[in-house]
């Protein structure tokens, strides 16, 4: 399992790709936080996936289902 420290040094080295089938944006994105779900300070990577986004406005994340999951799964520990 990766730490939540590691996967935010990924995220912020994140780069975008031209669509194609074996390497997308979002299955980047999913590699990337595939299992941080168990870490409990998996909240902290909410502020780099906002990052992400503003750093990569034209890129194409599919549906976004990677982030909004992310931001779903860790609103259970935001208060």
């Amino acid at each position: 399992m990766k730490k939540t420290a590691e996967i935010i040094k990924e995220l912020r080295r994140f780069k975008s790709v031209d669509e194609e089938p074996l390497e997308s944006n979002e299955l980047l994105l999913d590699t990337i936080v595939e299992d941080f779900f168990e870490n409990e300070d998996a909240y902290l990577v909410i502020p780099t996936l906002f990052e992400l986004l503003e750093n990569h406005p034209d890129a194409d994340f599919g549906a976004l289902r990677t982030i909004v999951h992310t931001f779903s799964a860790v609103s259970g520990v935001i208060t």
